[in-house]
């Protein structure tokens, strides 16, 4: 397993997480979170290949690949970011809503956590 690149993949994971954070609920701001999902997404589905293809997987990497498929299986908010970026896009309210849901995903399913865990370990 290629340790350095999986931390670089984690460390943008991370900073995706928050950019979205940072967001400031105004309108314009669906298409930077829609963005940025995309990314997480895709960053996890890399290093979950990437471990998965590997012969020494240790028991917190483990309990970061159950993590991971959890939420990419369980987490897609891309339906709602369309709903409302057709019907409601100037609706601040709306917008945090969807990005406060995006991040308690996030940090509810410990994905946050064992991101910041295993980059340590790394």
């Amino acid at each position: 397993m290629d340790d350095n690149y999986i931390k670089n993949l984690l460390e943008q994971t991370l900073s995706s997480y928050h950019i979205i954070k940072g967001l400031k609920d105004k309108p314009g701001d669906l298409v930077i979170l829609k963005e940025e999902l995309g990314k997480i997404q895709c960053l996890l589905q890399v290093v979950i290949n990437k471990i998965e293809r590997s012969e020494n997987i240790s028991d917190s990497i483990t309990e970061f690949l159950d993590v991971s498929r959890s939420y990419l299986k369980d987490y897609s908010f891309y339906h709602e970011i369309d709903t409302v970026t057709k019907l409601y896009s100037d609706d601040s309210h709306r917008i945090k809503g969807i990005r406060l849901a995006i991040l308690s995903a996030l940090e509810k399913s410990g994905m946050i956590l064992k991101i910041s865990d295993l980059l340590q370990k790394l």
